[in-house]
């Protein structure tokens, strides 16, 4: 486990020497809120450098909030330029998404995951429910990402171009324009 700053030290060097052009983060593993003291060095290097951070995203089993949408606020507000990409568009809180988009339009989303679950997974959105979620946060601010390989990509490809009312231009963006654009590939 590394101190803080030694954690800020480690992202610094990362690029340079591995290549590194993001950061995945998972504060229900850390059990820590984002905005907790001892990931702000973390968060200041990444915004310093323009690195992109990952986020897993939603409620936790333990009901202690540590990843729902609004516990990032804290964080955006400290560095409205960091390349924040909130995981599943919020998982089960994905009725609380829409309100930290507009907060905060620097950040953006990941649909992984959430978009396998439209209309199998209790409290899941619709396919419609969340097409319109991507059109109020807007397209060019969603990416398809994998936190975890445990969906055919081919599937969940699929289930995005399936979505209804985007057009080819958006589900291009979703699919890899963004990511593309986010990581200047």
């Amino acid at each position: 486990v590394l101190h803080a700053t030694e954690a800020a030290a480690h992202i610094a060097r990362m690029p340079e020497e591995r290549g590194a052009c993001g950061l995945t983060l998972h504060p229900i593993a850390l059990h820590a809120f984002p905005a907790e003291p001892a990931l702000a060095t973390t968060f200041a290097a990444c915004a310093e450098r323009g690195l992109p951070v990952v986020a897993h995203c939603g409620p936790d089993r333990h009901g202690a909030g540590w990843a729902l949408p609004a516990s990032f606020a804290p964080v955006l507000e400290r560095h409205p330029d960091l390349q924040l990409v909130l995981a599943h568009l919020g998982g089960a809180a994905w009725r609380d998404v829409a309100e930290v988009a507009t907060a905060f339009p620097a950040v953006r989303f990941d649909l992984s995951e959430i978009v396998s679950w439209t209309g199998r997974a209790p409290g899941a959105p619709t396919r419609e429910e969340l097409a319109d979620l991507i059109r109020t946060i807007g397209a060019e601010r969603v990416l398809l990402g994998s936190d975890f390989p445990w969906y055919e990509p081919g599937d969940v490809i699929a289930a995005v171009e399936e979505l209804p009312g985007l057009g080819a231009g958006e589900r291009a963006a979703i699919l890899g324009g963004n990511a593309v654009a986010l990581l200047g590939l």
